[in-house]
């Protein structure tokens, strides 16, 4: 169907440059245009498996396409089979090329095109004819029928209005973007967050793990450690945490979660956390900070990957990257692996109870990543026989082992009963079920985003809809920490995944004016 929609909507442009439009650039422009467009909406429905959109347009950059190397292999060829034949027809629209040698040369190859090639030369000989006017007024419809009858027409009718309100809004201070998203109450800037210490917390952002892997009738034994830890109580399970607009992938989940506010920052992209000076934002580090917390961020993944580490720094962490881990590691694409995360957290975990003050310690994991996870061989004889590398669950059923294995040891340190732990996965898996093949199971149920919690919170139901917006909140409760932060849910009215859509040139530009 994708396919479909994207020829429908690239061949009606390419042959209106190359057949109706008889300025040679203009036509060529058009051409290059309806390749860019239809490559674009392609490389984000294999990479998101959506509808591209104005900030998925602006993300398309070695960081998104860094996520998936796998997918890169199988769209590299694709991509590049159209851009020759992109520049094949430029070069005859210029007369670089003759298209009788072109069609010479395939009717050798292809007898079968003999035909073929008489209806296209006499076809345009007809168009040739055809008066220029005529021609002209013939690209309008075309457009139009293109532009609004295609669903990739309208994601890119969307970019052009998005990008429109994106030049409106640029002037506009950071308290009138605030009044024209609707808030309810003032925003509590960072050096006016007040709080008061609560438990210790343990934080794990797990990297695309999906409710979906702990149902046992589609993914049989893949988490049996942190089921028994539901069914006995020791961790709640928040059912109905769904993904929403402005934080599915890493960055964005970490940086949402965090904020409360959707991870949308235009042409600056993820690169906007390299050279933040001056950062107004609250996060629930933040105020974590503010009560007298110490804040350590730990990651799987190199830390400088889409400016990760300076973006925990700006919200409040101290970090730590892997090259400064105290335990031997094994090197991966990413980073290193889970295992060797989860061996220096329990030395950090050591540091932090030492010092005798609350802290925080969040983790980052990463071989659970699309499309076949990150495999760690050191692993083969305690991941479930029946599960084999080549497939992302070896890496879940791994995760699985080391979460129990990081809590059962908190578990037996003194002072256990004032830590709590929350696991979250950061996004839904990504890809297609033709290159994660374990899509074709967790489209079996709804595909919402881990939430555990050691503690039953005390805002919120485990049957609640939740969503990044509520997460502040949520870690903050948990935590037992009282502060005077106000985020999301309480500072706009109708806080929804539709009013972020909807108002993502607004949102994008107070992330801007918090961050500049």
């Amino acid at each position: 169907m994708m396919t479909k929609d994207l020829l429908i909507f690239v061949l009606p442009i390419v042959f209106s440059g190359y057949f109706l439009i008889k300025n040679k650039f203009i036509g060529c422009l058009f051409i290059v245009l309806g390749c860019f467009m239809g490559i674009s909406d392609y490389t984000c429905h294999k990479l998101l498996g959506s509808n591209i959109d104005l900030f998925t347009l602006l993300r398309i950059d070695g960081d998104m396409i860094a996520m998936s190397p796998y997918v890169l292999k199988k769209l590299f060829f694709r991509i590049l089979l159209l851009t020759l034949i992109t520049i094949l027809i430029i070069l005859i629209k210029l007369d670089l090329v003759s298209l009788e040698n072109v069609m010479r040369y395939f009717k050798l190859v292809y007898s079968s095109l003999k035909k073929f090639y008489s209806n296209v030369y006499d076809f345009v000989k007809k168009i040739e004819q055809i008066n220029y006017k005529v021609k002209t007024i013939a690209v309008i419809p075309i457009l139009i029928v293109v532009f609004n009858f295609t669903p990739t027409g309208n994601a890119w009718c969307k970019i052009i209005r998005d990008g429109a309100e994106y030049i409106k809004y640029s002037a506009m201070s950071a308290d009138e973007l605030f009044q024209n998203l609707g808030t309810e109450n003032k925003y509590v800037y960072d050096e006016k967050i007040e709080a008061k210490p609560g438990k210790n917390i343990v934080i794990i952002y797990c990297e695309s793990l999906e409710n979906g892997y702990f149902d046992s009738k589609l993914f049989s034994g893949v988490t049996p450690l942190m089921n028994k830890l539901i069914e006995n109580g020791e961790l709640f399970s928040y059912k109905n945490y769904e993904n929403c607009v402005g934080s599915g992938w890493t960055i964005g989940a970490l940086y949402s979660t965090q904020t409360s506010l959707p991870c949308f920052f235009g042409t600056d992209g993820n690169a906007i956390f390299n050279r933040v000076k001056d950062c107004k934002l609250v996060s629930y580090a933040k105020v974590l900070k503010s009560a007298g917390y110490n804040n350590l961020f730990l990651s799987s993944a190199k830390l400088d990957f889409a400016g990760t580490g300076n973006m925990m720094n700006m919200l409040g962490y101290d970090i730590k990257d892997f090259k400064q881990f105290n335990v031997p590691f094994s090197k991966t694409g990413w980073g290193v692996h889970d295992k060797d995360l989860f061996e220096q957290a329990k030395i950090e975990y050591d540091k932090l109870m030492k010092q005798q003050k609350p802290f925080n310690l969040t983790l980052l994991t990463v071989d659970t990543h699309f499309t076949k996870g990150v495999p760690d061989e050191r692993l083969t004889n305690i991941v479930s026989k029946q599960f084999s590398m080549d497939k992302i669950e070896y890496s879940v059923n791994s995760l699985d082992y080391l979460i129990n294995d990081f809590y059962q040891y908190i578990k037996k340190q003194p002072n256990f009963e004032n830590t709590e732990i929350i696991i979250l996965g950061d996004h839904p898996l990504m890809g297609n079920e033709d290159n994660t093949p374990a899509i074709k199971q967790l489209k079996k149920s709804k595909r919402n985003i881990t939430l555990l919690s050691s503690k039953k919170s005390q805002i919120y139901e485990v049957n609640d809809k939740l969503r990044y917006y509520d997460i502040p909140n949520f870690v903050l409760d948990v935590a037992e920490v009282s502060n005077n932060a106000v985020f999301s849910k309480e500072l706009f009215k109708n806080m929804s995944p539709k009013k972020v859509k909807n108002e993502g040139s607004l949102f994008t530009h107070l992330n801007l004016k918090l961050t500049n």
